[in-house]
């Protein structure tokens, strides 16, 4: 009976490879595919969203992959001829990375974001962030950044931004963010994605909505770069790829004959208001480090520049044969840019980082060198027995179940740390489960994924 079935199954397979599908069979297989029904179709219908509300595109894009990842713009890229890197230089004289200015270098502040509105009944909102990169309208142009941020008033229409850094203040809610870039395209700028987390009540699903988008050009129609201001933007609705969509038609832009009508319109439209500054010396020297496209929070500037130097040292300085290609042994090199993919491991070492300067004597803190390692090692003993702990679930924002998992392994692995005053106590010890041991944790591969240009 078996040998049956095998023998039709045969055939019918023989038959399908015979008579190629037609066309209008694969139509319809592509209309059947857009036609069916997500969650976001659902909602609508339910009018628990407003019509303007679309699935994150930029939540998308961070989530596929690591080409939009702050690790895939941060290590060096190899030039066309894979002979040298062509956004990372050293200058023996002063022997430090050598400095590369870029056309725009800015930092960028959320300040609110008003009359965003609400999702509707059936669903609780568990968290509100803003997404951002550079943008010509087309397509993405750099990493993706995510700030939280938060809705404390009445209507839960009004977003809050963190925007004073305390010792305490996690990375992710600090709203200060330096902007890098050396086309000098008009049409560039910096896009953000206002995003709700949200669960729905019946089902305990977890999903994600944009509440829209605004784009802020970086450069004015002469190519002058943006002036330093507060900018109040319009929030579109739709995807950045749509353009006249609104959040909410109820409250539409046409302009009214009625100056008092028109005045009242304009309160009620959703905006987002952001604030465009110049580095100070000190931070435009730390930003002068870093590679020619890149977007990041100031409270890891120091950090992302320290890297850097670390990089120009072991990459050109230290080399023996610059055109050799063997592994270049650092675990430090190749954790650190993982570890920028997750804010709360990057927390824990901030702290660490600030106890150290604490008790750092003045005339240490002026030699660079010495810097330079004690960063080092404060590094590898915060984060390395961290980043291999077969415990820690993989980071996503959000998501409230992973983050509690998180925080209270990280807790228990730092305070094991603390009582026994080394690295050393939760790498050995026995309630501490560790991932099996691999070499690439250990080698920075010059010809790696993120050196190569594609």
């Amino acid at each position: 009976m078996l040998f049956i079935l095998e023998e039709e199954n045969e055939d019918d397979e023989k038959e399908d490879t015979k008579t190629p599908r037609s066309g209008k069979k694969l139509w319809s297989s592509i209309k059947k595919s857009l036609k069916e029904t997500s969650a976001t179709d659902v909602l609508h219908a339910m009018g628990a969203v407003p019509s303007g509300f679309r699935l994150p595109t930029l939540g998308k894009l961070y989530a596929d992959g690591d080409e939009y990842t702050m690790k895939n713009y941060l290590i060096p890229k190899l030039s066309t001829s894979n002979l040298s890197f062509r956004d990372l230089f050293f200058n023996p004289v002063t022997n430090k990375i050598r400095p590369r200015p870029v056309r725009f270098q800015k930092i960028v502040t959320l300040q609110a974001a008003r009359q965003i509105p609400h999702a509707g009944t059936g669903i609780e909102v568990i968290n509100y962030c803003v997404r951002m990169c550079l943008f010509d309208g087309a397509k993405v142009l750099s990493n993706i950044v995510t700030v939280r941020s938060f809705c404390t008033d009445k209507e839960l229409k009004n977003w809050s931004f963190h925007t004073k850094l305390t010792d305490n203040l996690p990375c992710v809610d600090y709203a200060e963010i330096f902007v890098r870039d050396n086309k000098g395209d008009k049409d560039i700028g910096v896009l953000f994605e206002l995003c709700l987390g949200y669960k729905r009540v019946k089902t305990g699903e977890l999903g994600e909505f944009s509440c829209g988008w605004a784009h802020l050009p970086l450069f004015a129609e002469d190519g002058t770069p943006a002036l330093n201001k507060t900018y109040d933007l319009y929030v579109n609705g739709g995807t950045p790829y749509e353009k006249g969509i609104e959040v909410d038609p109820s409250v539409s832009r046409r302009e009214s004959t009625n100056k008092w009508r028109a005045l009242v319109s304009k309160n009620r439209q959703p905006r987002l208001s952001v604030k465009l500054s110049a580095p100070t010396k000190e931070q435009k020297e730390q930003l002068d480090t870093l590679p020619d496209v890149l977007v990041g929070s100031m409270c890891h500037l120091g950090s992302l520049s320290y890297y850097r130097q670390f990089l120009a040292d072991a990459l050109l300085r230290d080399r023996l044969d610059m055109q050799s290609t063997d592994l270049v042994h650092s675990p430090f090199l190749m954790s650190f840019p993982s570890v920028m993919e997750q804010p709360d491991i990057l927390d824990v070492f901030r702290a660490s980082w600030i106890e150290k300067l604490k008790i750092t004597k003045r005339g240490d803190k002026r030699d660079a060198e010495h810097m330079k390692e004690l960063f080092r090692q404060t590094f590898l003993e915060t984060c390395y027995p961290l980043c291999h702990s077969a415990n820690l679930q993989h980071y996503k924002f959000g998501d409230a179940d992973v983050e509690q998992n998180r925080a209270a392994e990280l807790t228990k692995i730092a305070q094991m740390n603390k009582e026994k005053n080394s690295a050393l106590a939760a790498l050995l010890s026995p309630d501490v489960a560790h991932l099996p041991f691999d070499m690439k944790e250990l080698s920075f591969d010059v010809l790696g994924p993120f050196c190569l240009v594609k």
